[in-house]
C-alpha cells in the first residue's frame, strides 16, 4: 500500500511539475506577443510622425502616459458635449414642430402621429445618453460633478421636450393627463 502511495505521490509531483512549465511558456508566448504588438504600435507611431517618448523598457515615459490620458479625457468630453449638443438641436427641432402644428393640422392624426413618433425616438435617445453618463460616471471617466451637470442638462432638455409635446397635443386637441 505504501508503494502505491508514494507512486500516486510521485505521479501528483511530477504532473504538478509539468503543468508549471506550460504554464511558463505559455506566459514566455504572451510576453513575446506583447512585445511584438508593442513594437508594431510603435513604429506605426513613428510612421505617423507620432514623437511619444519611451523609457529604457521601451514602454511609454510616465510624462507620455499622462499625456495620452489628458488627450483621452479631453476626446472623451468632446464627445459628451457633442451629444448633448445633438440632442439640443432635436430638442429644438422638436419645439419648432410642435410650435408650428396649425389647426389645418389638427384634423390629420396621421401629421400627430408622426410628430408623435419624432418626440418618442428623441426621449429613448436622452434615456440612452443618460444611461452612457452614468456608465462613464461608474467607470471613473466622469467626475460627480460633470455627472451632476450633466444630468440636469439632459433634465433641462426632457422637461422642454414635455412642454413642446403638451403644445402638440394641444395643437390637435388631445387631452392627454
Amino acid at each position: 500500500m505504501k508503494k502505491w502511495l508514494s507512486l500516486f505521490a510521485a505521479l501528483l509531483l511530477t504532473a504538478g511539475l509539468c503543468g508549471c512549465q506550460n504554464g511558463d511558456d505559455s506566459l514566455r508566448q504572451q510576453i513575446s506577443d506583447l512585445q511584438q504588438q508593442l513594437s508594431s504600435l510603435m513604429q506605426a507611431g513613428a510612421a505617423s510622425g507620432d514623437t511619444a517618448s519611451t523609457d529604457s523598457t521601451g514602454a511609454p515615459s510616465s510624462s507620455s502616459a499622462s499625456e495620452t490620458t489628458a488627450s483621452q479625457g479631453a476626446a472623451s468630453a468632446q464627445a459628451t458635449d457633442r451629444a448633448v449638443s445633438d440632442l439640443t438641436k432635436q430638442v429644438e427641432a422638436f419645439e419648432k414642430s410642435a410650435q408650428t402644428a396649425s389647426a389645418a393640422q389638427s384634423g390629420d392624426l396621421e401629421a400627430y402621429f408622426k410628430l408623435r413618433q419624432q418626440c418618442d425616438e428623441i426621449e429613448r435617445s436622452l434615456d440612452a445618453q443618460e444611461d452612457v453618463f452614468e456608465q462613464q460616471y461608474r467607470a471613473g471617466s466622469l467626475s460627480r460633478d460633470d455627472y451632476r451637470a450633466l444630468e440636469r442638462k439632459l433634465d433641462a432638455l426632457e422637461d422642454r421636450l414635455d412642454n413642446a409635446e403638451d403644445r402638440l397635443e394641444r395643437a390637435f386637441g388631445i387631452l392627454d393627463d
